[in-house]
């Protein structure tokens, strides 16, 4: 380990600034490579150095000319640029220097990150944590040449004696506990700390709910006595059962109740809903319940596409998916299509009476790093809050955080976000034997402009990742549908054209002597042969076009077969309801009694 004793000055490190000054977590510094973040860091101390040095050297030659000169004014600036100067230079090489020990001890104890990660969900305060690596890091510097980051006896005692003199982690479970860490993990893996405790009188704790960007103080700590060697298990026993596994390969478990059940109407306002925000911590379920939601959309008649530059094999099956192998510039791209589609769309509706477009949803998963790779993240969140919802497109974020830098947005757009966005909030708990997070199956819904309410999440509501199924039983009712409104149109034309020109277009039907005839809304009285076109004998119903009746036939039927009764044909696929009810029926029977020998 390099014996450097920079670290004394906690403000110098990459996690204090990320964490404090920045206002992230340890799980977002994670995720964004805290080597890469000490590259970038490091380039710009040795740059502000050079420069520095530059100074010092221009302030020593003046220095030099003053003397030479005679010239005291001189001399005197030459002396404050070169000290200046050069307390600079001095301070730019410790920084240097502390991002160099930073990274080698970074490489050697991302499982230790990984363990702060994991009580940041838990509920411990960030800043809290903060000053517990920063103690690590020096006690990893000269101030103790002999620690290693690595050694498992020597991080349990660190974690120990730092319980022990501090608030830091006391109430994490409710009860006093002691903490331990195992180092047998491989670095960028999920690490597994033993965080344990002892429940007294038999009394089994509520787990604690992950509540990410929520800086709470800590407790004031308890008195315990715990033995170093004690290793107990990472969480205290959880009393709700854990979630089942899910392969994201197999179909999603069938909703049996999840549609009837009053606990989850609060879903169906996302159906349609033009901007959802769904976020959360690590682990609470924001991808599997993103999927869920996409699938209920595709069934309600949206098309869909998918962002997702981390996505592996099998994931989005059956949908266009842009961004493969971290592609942000095809993610780029798009959100330009589309934000040219938008405008097109509002053109379209501006000089077409009957525009109808089809709903369409994009599902932005990971959004956050859109946020920082994209050009074109901030215009599209922002149309995504106000542009689409007149032209039937909707956009579901998927996001780690709802903070503007997250999102994308600009200081001055936080109000269009709380104004615009329907959010929901996952939360997570810590799997007792696998130590690994899994969704609380609770949540926050935030409605645009109001405060947000507790919410229960059902485990139905995880998403298959294979959408070939949903799509193609879509496809396929979509080009029914288009067919079927395609023939009620020719149909509604037809039933105009053989409707008296001198009576409304929905004739009340009454029968008489076993024939259909007519009574208009303004006249108590008609003579039935005024209506002749509407008797019930099946050869009155005729069709000029041959094709065009046995269509209609071939709907009807099929709509038999699929276990419709009469009545409901006649309303839905013949649409004839309330006072054009029974012409509809005697049209069903012509139809069967006609055209039904052809099959």
């Amino acid at each position: 380990m390099p014996d450097y004793n920079g670290y004394l000055d906690s403000d110098q490190t990459l996690i204090n600034y990320a964490v404090r000054e920045m206002g992230g977590s340890f799980q977002q510094t994670i995720q964004d490579d805290p080597s890469r973040m000490l590259r970038n860091w490091l380039k710009c101390r040795r740059s502000a150095q050079n420069t520095a040095i530059g100074t010092t050297l221009f302030g020593a030659l003046g220095l030099v000319a003053g003397v030479f000169t005679g010239a005291m004014p001189l001399m005197i600036a030459g002396v404050a640029v070169a000290a200046g100067s050069g307390f600079l230079v001095k301070h730019h090489s410790e920084g240097a220097a502390a991002c160099e020990l930073e990274s080698e001890i970074l490489d050697s104890c991302r499982p230790i990150l990984s363990l702060l990660a994991e009580l940041e969900q838990r509920g411990a305060n960030p800043s809290d944590l903060v000053s517990l690596y920063d103690r690590l890091i020096r006690a990893a510097s000269a101030k103790n040449s002999g620690f290693d980051v690595t050694n498992k006896a020597q991080l349990q005692a660190f974690f120990q004696a730092e319980l022990e003199q501090s608030a830091i982690l006391s109430n994490l479970s409710g009860a006093s506990h002691g903490i331990a860490a195992t180092m047998k993990v491989k670095p960028q893996q999920q690490a597994a700390p033993a965080l344990g405790n002892a429940v007294e009188n038999g009394a089994t704790p509520e787990p604690p709910q992950v509540s990410p960007n929520r800086f709470e103080p800590i407790e004031p700590p308890q008195i315990f006595d715990i033995p170093v060697e004690d290793v107990p298990s990472l969480q205290p026993p959880s009393t709700q059962p854990a979630a089942a596994p899910i392969d994201s390969r197999t179909p999603p478990p069938i909703a049996t109740t999840t549609a009837d059940d009053n606990r989850f109407a609060w879903a169906k306002d996302l159906l349609h809903f033009p901007a959802v925000l769904i976020w959360g911590a690590q682990g609470s379920g924001k991808t599997s319940f993103a999927a869920w939601l996409l699938h209920q959309r595709i069934e309600a008649g949206h098309s869909a596409e998918v962002w997702d530059v981390h996505r592996e094999y099998g994931q989005w099956d059956g949908l266009a998916v842009y961004g493969d192998g971290m592609d942000y510039e095809a993610v780029d791209r798009r959100m330009n299509a589309f934000e040219n589609q938008v405008k097109a769309d509002y053109k379209e509706r501006a000089k077409n009476p009957k525009f109808n477009p089809k709903r369409h949803t994009i599902v932005c998963e990971e959004f956050t790093n859109f946020a920082r790779r994209c050009e074109n993240s901030a215009p599209f969140f922002e149309a995504a809050l106000s542009d689409l919802r007149k032209v039937k497109k909707g956009v579901i974020f998927v996001s780690h955080d709802r903070s503007l830098a997250a999102l994308g947005g600009s200081k001055g757009f936080s109000k269009a976000r709380n104004n615009g966005l329907l959010e929901l909030q996952l939360e997570a708990i810590i799997d007792p034997t696998t130590g690994d997070p899994m969704p609380a199956l609770k949540g926050k819904l935030r409605y645009p402009g109001k405060a947000a309410i507790e919410v229960e999440i059902s485990p139905e509501m995880r998403g298959s990742m294979n959408f070939t199924t949903v799509v193609a039983n879509a496809n396929s009712a979509s080009a029914t549908t288009d067919d079927q409104q395609q023939l009620r149109d020719r149909l509604e034309n037809l039933y105009r054209e053989t409707a008296p020109e001198n009576f409304p277009d929905s004739p009340e039907i009454s029968t008489e002597g076993g024939n259909f005839s007519t009574t208009p809304e303004n006249a108590e009285t008609q003579r039935e042969s005024d209506f002749s076109a509407f008797e019930a004998d099946p050869e009155n119903f005729f069709f000029s076009d041959f094709q065009l009746g046995k269509l209609v036939f071939l709907a009807v039927k099929a709509e038999m077969e699929n276990g419709k009764k009469k009545a409901e044909i006649v309303q839905d696929v013949l649409e004839c309801k309330g006072r054009k009810y029974k012409f509809g029926c005697a049209w069903f029977d012509a139809l069967i009694k006609k055209y039904g020998e052809l099959n």
